[in-house]
């Protein structure tokens, strides 16, 4: 089992880093101190062209969503709107 840290401890806004992965059923954990916050996922074909995941679309608290992602895609994880004590981790799972 792989675990991905698309975001971790977050305290401000930013596009986090990109990850190939290798694609199949995958856990999503959202967990910290969102004070405000919202992460989204984003998918690319080529690393450059991103677009938010349908299925996860602003996560303000913690939670878990099962994923089932092609083989090939790029990944990372995004956060906006954080508040003066936001700490959050976004960790894809599998």
């Amino acid at each position: 089992m792989a675990v991905i840290k698309l975001l971790e401890d977050q305290t401000a806004n930013a596009n986090g880093d990109t990850f190939s992965i290798a694609g199949g059923r995958y856990i999503l954990q959202a967990f910290g101190t969102f004070d405000t916050c919202s992460m989204t996922v984003q998918v690319s074909h080529d690393g450059s062209d991103w677009t938010t995941y349908g299925t996860v679309t602003a996560i303000t608290a913690a939670k878990a969503v099962d994923l089932d992602l092609p083989k090939g895609l790029f990944i990372r994880g995004v956060m906006a709107s954080v508040g003066a004590s936001t700490s959050a981790s976004l960790f894809l799972i599998g």
